[in-house]
């Protein structure tokens, strides 16, 4: 009976941390990202296709990060979802990322290591 209860807690607890733990995909289709205006180091610019193609799977890879607020700045990204923009902000090497998300005001997302200043012109 005390595995049982034991079992059942670890589950319960586990299955807390996987709402905490949704990927920026549950949120928004992916493929409905049609462009992205890029303001980092290297200047302002249009993503190509093949850098519209790579952004779209490290920003399905992003995840929600509840309960805190953070200061970002110095990158920032304005991508059209659904003829619609909307304005992500980083920081260079940055863990989190603000992104706004219909029906909540702002959310971070953990960006999982993606550096967002690695993206440069390209012609």
């Amino acid at each position: 009976m005390n595995k049982l209860l034991i079992i059942l807690s670890l589950l319960i607890a586990t299955a807390g941390c996987r709402d905490n733990k949704k990927k920026f995909s549950e949120f928004v289709d992916i493929e409905e990202i049609s462009n992205v205006k890029m303001y980092n180091n290297s200047g302002e610019f249009q993503l190509t296709h093949k850098q519209l193609e790579k952004f779209k799977k490290e920003v399905a890879t992003l995840t929600i990060e509840r309960g805190f607020s953070a200061k970002v700045g110095g990158i920032s990204m304005d991508v059209t979802i659904n003829g619609v923009v909307h304005t992500f902000s980083t920081n260079t090497h940055g863990k989190y990322i603000e992104i706004p998300i219909d029906g909540i005001e702002w959310s971070y997302f953990n960006t999982n290591g993606i550096n967002f200043d690695n993206y440069t012109p390209e012609n």
